[in-house]
């Protein structure tokens, strides 16, 4: 059996509209918890390779060995194998079982290769496998995005109340919900710039700007001579671009 392997390269945020795609074809685009059994009763999935059928067999676990689940492809059908105990957990709404689904439909929707196995103490990842090019990587970024909800996630004070909400496991509502902090925080982060640079700006105009010292390399964006230090910043004189470095710090005559 194989574990992680190569795919096409693909960042988070386009793994993510994959899945937001899917979750849309599947039925549940407005938003919502994801009921993924009824995900695994479609008879057609939307791929990145176009729809196919889909089919899924429960299996008792001793077939499966060490492998939750196993995903397969043909030109025109998905397979999906699950263990028993598995999708008997994901009908009850257990979190890792749920995760698992998620999972597997990930390597359903965005990967194509023969057999895919879960297994149950998860698969096997490799250094030289970067998360960008990795099967594992983006099967589970997909899948938190396929089950976790973005507009509802962010009214929420906690990864523990994302993981009962949204029916995932703690560690992916734990991963997913840190995620949306740094988004929060980078968000405000900009907009926090946006005000200062506003605000310096106006000030930096008064009638006393003549006595500003500019560097001689030109702004990138307008190409004026106008750059001068603001703080840890560079600012543009006259387009108030604020960039965070500037190759030549010389002052102009």
């Amino acid at each position: 059996m194989t574990d992680d392997f190569l795919v096409k390269r693909r960042s988070d945020s386009e793994v993510r509209q994959i899945a937001k795609r899917a979750r849309a074809y599947l039925g549940f685009a407005k938003g919502g918890r994801v009921d993924i059994v009824a995900c695994l009763r479609k008879e057609t999935i939307w791929t990145v390779s176009g729809v196919k059928r889909l089919m899924v067999k429960v299996l008792p676990d001793i077939e499966l060995g060490t492998a939750d689940a196993l995903t397969s492809h043909t030109e025109e059908l998905i397979l999906i194998a699950f263990k028993q105990s598995v999708y008997r957990a994901a009908v009850l709404g257990e979190g890792r079982a749920r995760n698992t689904v998620a999972h597997e439909l990930g390597h359903a929707v965005i990967h194509n290769r023969s057999m895919m196995p879960r297994r149950a103490g998860g698969n096997d990842k490799y250094r030289w496998i970067r998360p960008y090019e990795s099967a594992e990587h983006q099967a589970n970024v997909f899948a938190a995005a396929l089950l976790i909800d973005d507009d509802g996630a962010k009214s929420l004070d906690s990864a523990e109340e994302v993981s009962i909400q949204f029916g995932v496991s703690l560690k992916c509502a734990e991963i997913y919900y840190k995620e949306i902090l740094e988004r929060r925080d980078r968000g405000r982060a900009a907009e926090k710039m946006r005000k200062l640079a506003s605000s310096f700006s106006a000030e930096v105009k008064h009638p006393h700007a003549h006595d500003l010292r500019f560097l001689a390399s030109p702004c990138p964006k307008c190409g004026e001579r106008k750059v001068f230090p603001v703080g840890s910043k560079y600012m543009c004189h006259h387009c108030d671009t604020v960039s965070d470095t500037f190759p030549d710090g010389d002052y102009s005559d």
